[in-house]
């Protein structure tokens, strides 16, 4: 088996973030890095945890996410966003996979869905869930085809 995925949550919840955590922590195919709840504190964690996946809230008071998501897919390309909230709108949808998103899941699924998918986009694969294809009917855009 290859090296742990190295994986970074931006959440403003913390329950949310160490339920993540904790299931990531039972899985010898990851790494937990913790979890962020800023913008500046995802600059930050980017450059000293160099993590593979962020699964990031839409959701954090002060931010611009989608921008968040633009910028971190521009300066550390190797990085794949996997986003993971209560928003289950097209229109967000859109902007985030526009901005370099590699997934789309809400906070509402199994957590062995949001596991896997954190999996499926470390390896290179573009992920909607279930829930949100199911509520807005999306599906892959042309450069996940």
């Amino acid at each position: 088996m290859g090296s742990p995925i190295k994986v970074l949550c931006m959440e403003d919840n913390e329950l949310v973030a160490d339920a993540i955590g904790r299931k990531l922590e039972r899985d010898d195919r990851f790494q937990w890095l913790g979890w962020v709840s800023s913008g500046p504190a995802l600059a930050t964690a980017l450059v000293e945890r160099k993590p593979d996946v962020v699964c990031m809230d839409l959701d954090v008071p002060g931010e611009d996410t989608v921008d968040l998501i633009r910028g971190l897919c521009q300066s550390h390309p190797r990085t794949r966003v996997l986003v993971l909230t209560g928003h289950l709108r097209e229109d967000f949808i859109n902007k985030t996979i526009d901005a370099g998103a590699w997934g789309y899941l809400s906070k509402a699924e199994e957590s062995r869905v949001i596991v896997d998918s954190i999996h499926r986009v470390a390896k290179g694969e573009f992920v909607l869930g279930k829930l949100t294809v199911a509520e807005c009917g999306s599906s892959p855009p042309e450069r996940f085809r």
